[in-house]
């Protein structure tokens, strides 16, 4: 999921690649509440489903052009948290401007920065584009997360995430930001990566 995303950073409303996401939503059997989209109409949720139909996740996430639409199936599917929970890489974040409890947009996010309470997300249809942002945990706009059980990653290859973790210390995968995005576009948890090239560094200073 964060990896479809990442690789769409940029993209923009009334290209063809939008044009294709709106398409491919609307090629749902029954439509959500009916509802066939227009290339004009928000699209932040429709970009949800298509990535998650795309991914293999469309059992996971619910189907929905709507965010408010979301967060209730997400409620009933036991998949929903508050405001106040820290949020893992997959996660979806739901926010309200007005600050109330119906939901106005959607992104997922792909890093949580516990040391400095910061979310990192991609949002499609911010800012007519898919985009990444940056947001404080606990803000007010905040309100609140549909956590997809995904299949645990925690047998991840060794060998293969040591030599990503190589391949950052080449510099390969840039710093700060550009890192995370270029990890995550690549299927990469950034803190996972991260702790190994702290571990490997830390070995060749003592050794």
């Amino acid at each position: 999921m964060v990896k479809w995303f990442a690789t769409r950073i940029g993209m923009r409303e009334g290209s063809e690649e939008h044009k294709r996401i709106i398409d491919v939503y609307n090629t749902l059997r029954p439509l959500p509440r009916g509802y066939m989209m227009r290339y004009g109409d928000s699209w932040c949720a429709a970009s949800v489903t298509v990535a998650a139909m795309e991914t293999g996740n469309e059992k996971l996430i619910p189907p929905e052009c709507g965010c408010g639409e979301m967060k209730k199936y997400a409620k009933q599917r036991g998949i929903w948290a508050g405001p106040d929970y820290r949020p893992q890489m997959g996660d979806l974040i739901l926010y309200s401007w007005n600050m109330d409890a119906w939901p106005d947009h959607i992104g997922i996010v792909f890093s949580y920065d516990k040391k400095i309470d910061l979310i990192r997300s991609i949002d499609g249809n911010y800012q007519d584009q898919i985009k990444s942002r940056e947001i404080v945990g606990g803000s007010g706009y905040i309100n609140g997360y549909i956590c997809p059980k995904y299949e645990s990653l925690d047998g991840e290859d060794d060998t293969e995430l040591r030599a990503v973790a190589e391949a950052v210390i080449r510099g390969k995968y840039g710093n700060g930001l550009v890192r995370r995005l270029k990890l995550a576009a690549a299927g990469y948890s950034y803190d996972d990566v991260q702790a190994l090239v702290n571990k490997i560094l830390k070995e060749r200073r003592t050794s």
